[in-house]
Order: structure tokens, then sequence, then C-alpha cells
């Protein structure tokens, strides 16, 4: 049995809107991630305001209690830029295929122009989505970096409050 051409861009349709889909999802995933490591920095900068606040008995040491809310800052900062509304390109738009409409191309071309749209559209989200994830593994590195250096003030304060 031949598969004719309208069935196969059929298929190559259906694929590359399931593709598209997809990398919509993984993005909306990637924003929610974004979200709570946000949130966590949230947490975490009212221990960094209490250890702002101490006093430390070395001079030279002074600017240490700067750290926490320095790396939190920077950590909100990477967390903005990966929610930071960037253009994500989903549908096409439907003045674009009117006037494919009125000019008359068959539906196999209308097809093969579909599918064209959404392999492009997926190449663009694909990249806004690694952008994303390596904006959210920094910050999430500095997160990281946030908790340990505020445990390490919390455990060796009765040796750094006056």
């Amino acid at each position: 049995m031949a598969i004719n051409e309208s069935e196969n861009l059929n298929i190559l349709l259906q694929s590359a809107e399931l593709k598209q889909e997809s990398v919509l999802s993984n993005i909306r995933s990637l924003d929610i991630k974004a979200s709570i490591i946000l949130a966590f920095f949230g947490v975490l900068f009212i221990p960094s305001v209490d250890i702002f606040q101490w006093t430390i008995r070395k001079n030279e040491l002074i600017y240490l209690k700067f750290s926490p809310g320095i790396s939190i800052i920077i950590g909100i900062i990477f967390c903005l830029l990966a929610l930071f509304p960037q253009k994500i390109v989903s549908f096409p738009y439907l003045s674009i295929l009117k006037d494919i409409y009125h000019k008359g191309i068959n539906p196999n071309q209308l097809k093969a122009e579909l599918f064209s749209y959404y392999e492009m559209a997926c190449m663009k989200n694909r990249k806004l989505s690694r952008k994303k994830l390596i904006f959210i593994n920094i910050a999430f590195i500095f997160l990281i970096i946030s908790l340990i250096i505020i445990i390490l003030f919390f455990i060796f304060k009765g040796e750094i409050d006056v």
C-alpha cells in the first residue's frame, strides 16, 4: 500500500506539532524551576540579613558578612534572567495563514509551509530553553553556595559574634 504525499505531509506536520509542544512544555517546566529557586533565595535572604547585623571581631574579616547577601543577589539576578519575558515562537500568525489561503496555495503546499514554520519555531525555542537552563544552573550553584555560607556562619556564630 503506497502512502501519498498528502499523508506524508500530515505525518510530518503532526510530528512537528508534537515536537513543538514538547519544547514549549520544557520551557514551562524551566520557568517553574526558576520560580522555585527564586523562592528559596527569598527564604535564605532573612538569615543573610541577620548575618549582616552581626559584629565581627577581626576588622580584616568585616567584609565576610556581606558574602551571603551578595551571592543571594547574584543568584536572584540569574533567576530573573531565566524568567525574564523572552519571545517564544509558538504558532503561526493568523494573518500569515490568511494571506497564504487567499493566494490560493493548495493544501499540500500549506502543510509544507506549516511544517517548515514548526521546525523553525522548534529550533528557536530550543535555543531559548538552553539559555534558560544555563541561567537556572548558575542560579542553583549560587543557591548552594549561599546555603553553605549561611550554615557555616551559624555554626561559627559563637566565634564570630561579640
